[in-house]
């Protein structure tokens, strides 16, 4: 069982192996089918306005933002800015005659969107995770992160079966390249015996090296996976804190504490899930929410 040891007693959280398991839901349907879905109308309308005045909006990658982007151009009538986070989400948004502008040239997004890999329903401020790798898709880790705190209000989507009471399985950690070796040992002693440390390849599947070719981004850094077997045993802000207190770690997928709506979208039909404990101080949020 995974438990997150070190660092300020990180040991006292018990979070059993049972709970953990019974908390991946189980659900029979497939992906959102994007396109005309029920889904897209009733979180479009919710979050943007009446067309008469032009908003900014982040768009991060994943086929759930993606399927946003039809409803957002009928709804909006084309006047709002999109700041993607990606080439998909830019090509999403010309094609469909939305405004495609960069961060530095516009206001704070007035609302974003972006798929995460999982999130948790039970912690109050629903902390989730970002970045996995897919197949030969990479998400911009510090992209995504910096429009996430930049908006407004941040919006993310998820996949009902990836809705869990407990954080578990891959973390990717974004570190530079010339050195990564280094940052990945770090980490390695860090998490030993209760993650191993796995390099993001460009295609294919990932190994301790990332493969024969190892995925680097434009901007020269590598991202790594802190792969857990089972749930995380601490909680999300001290697993950040320990990542972050690694020397050279640049990010990490974990989003804390920034997210203001969820919506778990199963087939044609969605679920909204609201955080209760949105930027309540951390030694406050761990005395509600005790030992499980």
């Amino acid at each position: 069982m995974a438990t997150c040891r070190g660092v300020h007693g990180w040991n006292a959280m018990k979070w059993t192996l049972g709970r953990c398991r019974s908390a991946r839901t189980r659900c029979e349907a497939g992906k959102a089918e994007g396109r005309g879905s029920t889904w897209t109308k009733q979180v479009a309308k919710k979050y943007l306005g009446d067309g008469k005045t032009t908003q900014v909006l982040g768009l991060g990658q994943g086929n759930l933002p993606a399927a946003l982007v039809q409803c957002i151009a009928e709804e909006t009538e084309g006047n709002v800015v999109v700041i993607p986070t990606s080439a998909r989400a830019a090509a999403e948004a010309a094609f469909h005659g939305l405004r495609v502008g960069k961060a530095v040239d516009h206001p704070p997004p007035d609302v974003s969107f972006a798929m995460v890999d999982e999130i948790d329903q039970v912690e109050g401020s629903l902390p989730a995770i970002c970045g996995r790798f897919h197949g030969e898709i990479h998400v911009d880790i510090l992209g995504e992160k910096s429009v996430a705190m930049a908006s407004k209000k941040h919006v993310v989507l998820v996949e009902a079966e990836h809705v869990v009471e407990r954080l578990g399985g891959n973390v990717p950690v974004v570190i530079p390249l010339q050195n990564w070796e280094d940052v990945a040992e770090e980490l390695d002693d860090l998490f030993l015996g209760i993650a191993e440390i796995r390099r993001h390849p460009s295609k294919g599947t990932s190994d301790p090296r990332g493969g024969p070719h190892p995925y680097v981004n434009e901007a020269g850094y590598t991202v790594v996976d802190v792969c857990f077997e089972e749930c995380i045993q601490c909680t999300p802000f001290e697993l950040a804190e320990m990542i972050e207190g690694v020397p050279g770690v640049l990010g990490h997928g974990l989003l804390l504490d920034c997210i203001d709506t969820a919506y778990a979208v199963q087939g044609n039909e969605v679920r909204e899930l609201v955080p209760y404990l949105k930027n309540v101080d951390k030694s406050v949020q761990k005395n509600i929410l005790g030992d499980f």
